[in-house]
C-alpha cells in the first residue's frame, strides 16, 4: 500500500538514517501504514503483527524511530494525530486478514459487529451456528476496563432488546462478524479478558459494515509481491509460532554448532479432542540454550509432529555448512531421512509422493539442508530411557496440549523449489501418498453408499466393526489378484450379509406370479423367508454339523 505522509519527513534526518535498514526490512515507508483504517490514530506497535507487510519480522522491541513519532507527533495523552496528519479514510482494510466465523467448524470463538443505529462497536460470543440456514448465534458481552485490562461480561438487557430481561442474543450475518484473533482472549479466570487494541478493532467492525452494504467505495491498491528472504517466512505461515522461530532464528544466527532434542506428541486420536504438539530443545554446551514448542492439525499420527519438530529444529539455523545434530525417539523419521540421504538429497519428484505421509514436511526439510548445505546428523534415543534432555522435551511437549492459547504451525506450499502443485481436498493439502488417499478416498464414499442403503437401517442401529467385516468378505485372495471362484466366493457372503439369499419369498418380488402361494419347499409348513432357513425343522441336523 502507499500513501501520503513519509515516515522520514516526521522523524530527524539522523534517526531516519539510523533507521532505515529497519524501515527496509518491515516495508514501511508512509505514515499510512501505521494508522488507523480512518487516518486518525496511530496503532499500537504490537498491532503491526496483524498487517502483512510487517508479519514477516518478529516485533520484540519498539524501535526509535516509532517513539519519536509518537512523542512528537501525537495529541497531548492519547494516539491521536493532530489535524494536519490525519488522512482520508481507507478504501480497503491496509492489508488487515478480515477472517469471519466458518460454518465448516463447532468453534464458538469471539467477534466483534458495528450497529450503525447506535454508531458503535459491540462485542458478541458465537453460541451456536445453523449450517443448513447459514446463520450465526452471538450473545452480547459488555465491556468494562480494570488495571489496563478489557474484561467481558454477559449482557442481561440492553438497547438491543429493547431493555429485556434475560441474555442478549441475536442472529448476525456470518459476513458482519469480525472474528477476535484467538491469542488475543485470555480464558484463565471466570471473565474473560483481552489484550487488543480495541481501537483498531472497532474501526475493523465498522469499516466491514460500511464495506458489505457500500456506504463507502471499496477497491483494493495494486499488489504488492513479498520477497521470501528468510527462509522461516518462506516455508511457515504467519503464527505466533513462526515470530517464536524468528526470534530464535536471530538469537542463534552465529551459531554454528547445534544439538537438538526434538520429540511429538500424539493424544486422543480418532477423536474431537485429538491434539498434536511437537517442540524441540537445543542442548549444546557452545551454544545458547533455547526451548520451542508448538502445535499443528490435520492428518493426526504420532509420525507427523515428529517430523515437524525436526523440520522447525533446522529452519532457525542461519549459516551455512553448519553442524546440526538432532536426538529423535522416532524411527520413522530416521529412515525417511535415510531415504532422501541415499538418493543424495535429490530424489525423483515421484519418489517424494510416493512416502506415506507428510511429503510436503519432508520436502522442505531436504530443502533447507541442501540449501544450507547443513551437515546434519538424527541419531535414534529410546523413548523414557532416562535421558534428561529427551524426557525434558517430552514434557515439553506434553504441556502444550493443555495450553488452550497455543499457537498452530501451518505450512506455506507456493515456495517450494520442486513442487508446485499440491493435491487439496476441502481446502485441506493432501499429506498422504496420492495413490493411496485416492484410493481411501474411493472406498470411503463406496462404504458411505452402501452403509445408507435402506435395506442396511438396522446394522445402523448396532455397533458392528465394519474393517473386520470387510476383511471376512475379502477372505485371503490377494489384493492385487481377481478370480471367478473368488468373485462367487464374496458373492455369496455379500448375499448371507444382505439376507439375499434365494428363499421363496426373495423370489416373489420378480416373480410373484408363479411363487404366489407357495411355502417352504422342504417342510411345506411355513412361508420361507430368510430366518426360516435357519429355524426350518428340516434343516436342525445340517446346522448341527457346523462347528
Amino acid at each position: 500500500m502507499g500513501g501520503n505522509i513519509e515516515i522520514r519527513s516526521l522523524i530527524p534526518l539522523p534517526l531516519f538514517i539510523k533507521s532505515l535498514k529497519v524501515l527496509r526490512n518491515r516495508f514501511l515507508m508512509f505514515l499510512e501504514q501505521i494508522t488507523t483504517l480512518d487516518g486518525k490514530s496511530l496503532i499500537n506497535w504490537e498491532d503491526l503483527k496483524f498487517r502483512p507487510y510487517s508479519q514477516s519480522m518478529a516485533l520484540v522491541f519498539i524501535p526509535s524511530w516509532f517513539k519519536y513519532i509518537k512523542t512528537h507527533s501525537l495529541l497531548p495523552n492519547s494516539y491521536s494525530l493532530p489535524p494536519e496528519l490525519q488522512t482520508s479514510s481507507a478504501h480497503n482494510f491496509k492489508g488487515i486478514f478480515i477472517t469471519h466465523p466458518s460454518f465448516d467448524n463447532n468453534i464458538k470463538g469471539w467477534t466483534t459487529f458495528w450497529v450503525d443505529r447506535f454508531n458503535s462497536p459491540y462485542f458478541r460470543k458465537i453460541i451456536k451456528k445453523d449450517t443448513i440456514k447459514k446463520k450465526i448465534y452471538v450473545q452480547h458481552f459488555l465491556l468494562s476496563r480494570q488495571n489496563n485490562l478489557t474484561f467481558f461480561d454477559p449482557c442481561h438487557g440492553c438497547v438491543l432488546n429493547n431493555h429485556q430481561n434475560g441474555d442478549c442474543i441475536f442472529i448476525i450475518p456470518h459476513t458482519d462478524l469480525v472474528l477476535i484473533p484467538k491469542n488475543t482472549i485470555t480464558q484463565a479466570t471466570v471473565r474473560p479478558r483481552m489484550s487488543f487494541d480495541l481501537r483498531d478493532l472497532f474501526q475493523q467492525a465498522r469499516f466491514l459494515f460500511q464495506f458489505n452494504r457500500r456506504l463507502i467505495s471499496f477497491y483494493q491498491d495494486s499488489i504488492f509481491v513479498k520477497q521470501h528472504n528468510n527462509i522461516i517466512t518462506r516455508y511457515i505461515d504467519f503464527s505466533e509460532s513462526r515470530n517464536d522461530l524468528l526470534r530464535i532464528q536471530q538469537q542463534l544466527s552465529d551459531t554454528s554448532t547445534l544439538t537438538f532434542y526434538t520429540d511429538g506428541s500424539l493424544i486422543d486420536n480418532g477423536s474431537e479432542s485429538c491434539s498434536m504438539s511437537f517442540g524441540f530443545a537445543q542442548a549444546c554446551d557452545l551454544s545458547p540454550k533455547v526451548l520451542f514448542t508448538s502445535t499443528c492439525q490435520h492428518w493426526p499420527s504420532s509420525y507427523r509432529p515428529e517430523s515437524l519438530a525436526i523440520l522447525t529444529a533446522i529452519i532457525i539455523v542461519s549459516p551455512i555448512n553448519a553442524d546440526v545434530m538432532i536426538y529423535t525417539d522416532s524411527q520413522s523419521a530416521i529412515d525417511t531421512w535415510l531415504q532422501f540421504r541415499s538418493t543424495n538429497f535429490d530424489p525423483h519428484l515421484r519418489s517424494i509422493f510416493k512416502l506415506r505421509s507428510n511429503h510436503i514436511v519432508w520436502n522442505q526439510i531436504n530443502e533447507i539442508v541442501t540449501s544450507l548445505n547443513l551437515k546434519l546428523q538424527l541419531i535414534y534415543v529410546k523413548a523414557h530411557s532416562g535421558d534428561p534432555w529427551n524426557e525434558f522435551i517430552d514434557s515439553k511437549c506434553s504441556e502444550v496440549h493443555n495450553n488452550n492459547n497455543s499457537s498452530i504451525i501451518t505450512l506455506l506450499t507456493d515456495n517450494m523449489k520442486n513442487i508446485h502443485y499440491i493435491l487439496n481436498w476441502n481446502n485441506i493439502e493432501v499429506e498422504q501418498s496420492p495413490r493411496k488417499f485416492i484410493s481411501q478416498t474411493s472406498k470411503v464414499r463406496g462404504f458411505e453408499e452402501f452403509f445408507n442403503l435402506a435395506r442396511n437401517v438396522k446394522y445402523r442401529r448396532t455397533n458392528i466393526d465394519w474393517k473386520s467385516t470387510f476383511e471376512v468378505l475379502s477372505g485371503d485372495d490377494p489384493s492385487n489378484i481377481t478370480t471367478f471362484k473368488s468373485s462367487r466366493k464374496k458373492a455369496e457372503k455379500l448375499k448371507f450379509l444382505m439376507e439375499e439369499l434365494p428363499t421363496i419369498e426373495q423370489i416373489k418380488k420378480s416373480l410373484p406370479d408363479i411363487y404366489d402361494n407357495w411355502l417352504c419347499p422342504v417342510c411345506s409348513d411355513v412361508i420361507e423367508d430368510f430366518n426360516h432357513i435357519w429355524s426350518c425343522i428340516c434343516h436342525v441336523n445340517i446346522l448341527q454339523k457346523i462347528d
